[in-house]
């Protein structure tokens, strides 16, 4: 038979397990959207001017997530370390940073991307000028 100290912290003990699976995915998600960002920015951000600062706060937001969302883990696991009681009110508020910090991210992008692409279907299509000299005919 279990104590009743033993079944008690067990809710505990996976509720801190999902807990850190949801931080993790969090840093995992917002360092995979960086750094898919970062590899295509280049070619999908050409002539967008100051617009680019919506990326560049994007970017930022998502690096504070991942900031945020260490913190949390290693708040979780001195929780873990010391049998806190409190941990929740030790671990929550920083996790809830990570995953606003994720959606304003998010967000950011979404806009950059709506604008950079609006931008190129609604700018001038830019064609050649015709060179002296040269015939149609062949």
């Amino acid at each position: 038979m279990t104590s009743p100290s033993a079944t008690a912290s067990s809710p505990n003990i996976a509720a801190q397990e999902s807990a850190r699976d949801l931080v993790k995915l969090l840093i995992s998600l917002a360092s995979a959207v960086v750094a898919l960002s970062v590899t295509f920015a280049e070619k999908i951000s050409t002539g967008v001017g100051c617009v680019i600062l919506i990326l560049f706060a994007a970017w930022i937001c998502l690096a504070g997530a991942v900031v945020f969302g260490v913190n949390a883990l290693s708040k979780l696991v001195h929780a873990q370390r010391t049998s806190a009681a409190t941990w929740a009110d030790m671990t929550f508020p920083p996790m809830r940073r990570s995953w606003r910090s994720f959606q304003a991210g998010i967000v950011m992008l979404l806009l950059y991307a709506a604008v950079v692409a609006g931008r190129q279907a609604w700018s001038p299509i830019k064609t050649s000028a015709p060179v002296a000299g040269a015939s149609l005919a062949p």
